[in-house]
């Protein structure tokens, strides 16, 4: 009881100042809040660490709320790295192929798979970006989102579809 108490007061104490950080860094209000979530969740799996018999010695737990601050934000542009980078890798591919048999430019070519997975159902969309952005397997899709294996390969057929539907549009 006294923990929950304690985190209590803490949250109240640090949430303006951490969703202030964030806000600052990202400059996006929903990411600013999902990084706060994420933090005060993290500080309430380790209450015990903080609060309880296990207490941390140094007793600074503001400084322990803003590393864990700083670091959601620094694993948030670290993820969108390499998602951006996994994005790139298959427009690059899709489009070598299309470049073969259509006089239409690298750009252009990422910029139609980017409006594409962009209109795609949201659920459609995120098995795809799993998949061939992420890399995930079917499997892992399926159990991260709750889905059948069979749902998550129809999902990724469908996306597939609507890239090459579009893209043979501006094959010659």
């Amino acid at each position: 009881m006294i923990e929950s108490q304690a985190f209590e007061q803490l949250f109240h104490t640090y949430y303006g100042k951490v969703y202030s950080y964030a806000l600052r860094v990202t400059g996006l209000k929903w990411l600013s809040e999902e990084i706060t979530q994420t933090v005060f969740y993290k500080v309430w799996l380790h209450k015990a660490d903080l609060f309880g018999e296990r207490k941390r010695p140094d007793g600074n737990i503001g400084g322990y709320i803003f590393m864990i601050t700083r670091n959601e934000v620094a694993e948030y542009y670290r993820s969108r790295k390499d998602l951006l980078a996994f994005r790139e890798q298959f427009a690059v591919s899709v489009c070598a192929e299309v470049e073969a048999t259509a006089h239409l430019d690298y750009a252009e070519c990422v910029r139609i798979v980017d409006e594409v997975v962009n209109a795609m159902p949201r659920q459609r969309r995120t098995v795809f970006v799993l998949s061939r952005y992420k890399e995930l397997s079917n499997q892992e899709i399926a159990r991260l989102l709750s889905l059948s294996k069979r749902t998550v390969e129809r999902h990724i057929s469908l996306a597939l579809a609507s890239l090459r539907r579009e893209l043979a549009t501006y094959i010659a």
